[in-house]
């Protein structure tokens, strides 16, 4: 959803600077009623909500270098795995889920600031896109509270049980889970 979202906020953006024939086209499709594409504007709201974006997809792509061949969706244990006790792993136990608590709030707050196509053209003044916006904006917050807190402790369990004192060993090195210093 984020990146229809962008892609519908750039496209207008190129075409308010430059009248190509399809421009029109751009607007008819992505302007409801009520909305300005001229009020399209980057704030400062938007550099705060890219520069979480960013970092945040700068520290999952970082776990997953680290993790290689034992990153999966699924929480389970390799043939020949190893515990990662490097890169961003030796500051907390889950940097991915760390990551999702810059990315997702970053888009959230990039959607809500004023300025953004979806503030400003006209989306929120239909029924059906409130309720879209209203969806992602959920799924969002909920996927930072949510995952993190079903999938951590299971992880944490299937590596305790695999690696033993290995593992008791890292988790009293990096006693946090998410954030350094806090939790």
């Amino acid at each position: 959803m984020q990146t229809f979202f962008g892609v519908a906020e750039v496209c207008l953006l190129l075409a308010r600077s430059a009248p190509y024939p399809a421009s029109r086209t751009l607007r008819l499709l992505l302007v409801f009623h009520g909305g300005d594409p001229n009020a399209l504007k980057l704030t400062r709201l938007h550099v705060l909500a890219g520069a979480m974006m960013i970092l945040g997809g700068l520290m999952r792509l970082s776990t997953y270098k680290s993790l290689g061949k034992f990153f999966t969706f699924q929480v389970g244990i390799q043939k020949d795995h190893r515990l990662i006790k490097s890169g961003l792993y030796s500051v907390v136990r889950h940097p991915s889920y760390s990551a999702m608590l810059l990315t997702q709030p970053g888009a959230i707050l990039w959607n809500a600031a004023p300025g953004s196509w979806v503030q400003e053209c006209g989306l929120l003044n239909t029924k059906l896109g409130a309720l879209i916006c209203s969806v992602a904006a959920f799924w969002l917050a909920a996927s930072v509270y949510f995952i993190p807190i079903s999938r951590m402790q299971r992880e944490d369990n299937v590596l305790k049980e695999k690696f033993g004192q290995e593992w008791e060993e890292w988790a009293k090195q990096v006693p946090y889970k998410l954030i350094p210093f806090i939790y």
